[in-house]
């Protein structure tokens, strides 16, 4: 399934959402932001996605939208906004959520379809000793909505450049 994800991204139109690094960075309401305050922000962030997707030249790709959060109330407002399907009008088209978590580099493991450890995964997760905390994709992550069967999850294991505060 890992593989299966990778080669479809090669060739996919991919977005991206974090919604705590959207608001910091571009000084939008600060938290706590009122559920119709997050749904209007969520039908523009959406409508502006699907407006650039449609305009390019790539429109027959498949289409995945990745919501990343990060704070609790931003996870609580996005659940709450995404408890009914969104549906947008693009084939093959994805819509995901996933939590990034903390975690130690003990409980942190790469593993092939095979089931054998990646040791090169362990190794550069080890020498990342500067970063005190190591972000891997929650399990919970759970797709939204999806069109015709055919959906993308983002199947990153380690990643330590999404801590904004270490930037």
């Amino acid at each position: 399934m890992q593989d299966f994800a990778l080669a479809r991204r090669e060739h996919e139109q991919y977005y991206t959402i974090d919604w705590k690094y959207m608001a910091r960075d571009r000084s939008l309401p600060s938290w706590p932001e009122t559920r119709e305050d997050m749904q209007t922000r969520l039908d523009r962030t959406l409508a502006h996605i699907l407006q650039a997707y449609t305009a390019s030249l790539t429109k027959d790709s498949d289409l995945s939208i990745v919501f990343v959060t990060h704070a609790s109330p931003v996870n609580a407002l996005l659940e709450a906004c995404l408890q009914a399907p969104v549906l947008v009008p693009v084939p093959n088209c994805s819509i995901s959520r996933c939590r990034w978590t903390p975690a130690t580099e003990s409980s942190v493991s790469v593993k092939d379809d095979a089931g054998k450890n990646d040791e090169e995964g362990q190794h550069s997760i080890k020498d990342s000793s500067l970063i005190p905390d190591v972000l891997i994709q929650s399990r919970q992550t759970q797709t939204i909505a999806q069109e015709q069967g055919r959906w993308l999850l983002d199947y990153q294991t380690h990643t330590s450049h999404l801590d904004r505060d270490r930037r």
